[in-house]
């Protein structure tokens, strides 16, 4: 694990880059169909988008570790703020990550 950490300013810019597109590239193609949905389909769709989105964020932060991985401790107390799918894969940052 230790040797697939991105090391170096760059390559931690374009690790997190990379999970900013895969997350936003999911909620676009979830977007983009959802006008030819029907109501029950939108609903589990959206269910399935989020949890595929939290589970690519965390892991993006996971691999960053150091302040990243807080942001995403941080973010899985935000009950108000995102869907509960979400917290409960963010809450992984807390016991499921592997020390440097």
């Amino acid at each position: 694990m230790k040797d697939n950490l991105p090391t170096g300013q760059w390559k931690r810019a374009l690790s997190g880059g990379h999970t900013a597109a895969k997350v936003g590239g999911k909620v676009m193609a979830y977007y983009a169909k959802r006008p030819f949905m029907s109501g029950d389909k939108a609903v589990v769709a959206k269910e399935k988008v989020s949890r595929d989105g939290a589970k690519a964020l965390f892991q993006g932060l996971s691999l960053l570790k150091g302040t990243a991985l807080k942001m995403a401790q941080q973010l899985s107390l935000e009950i108000d703020l995102l869907p509960e799918s979400v917290c409960r894969e963010l809450a992984k940052a807390y016991h499921q990550v592997h020390p440097v």
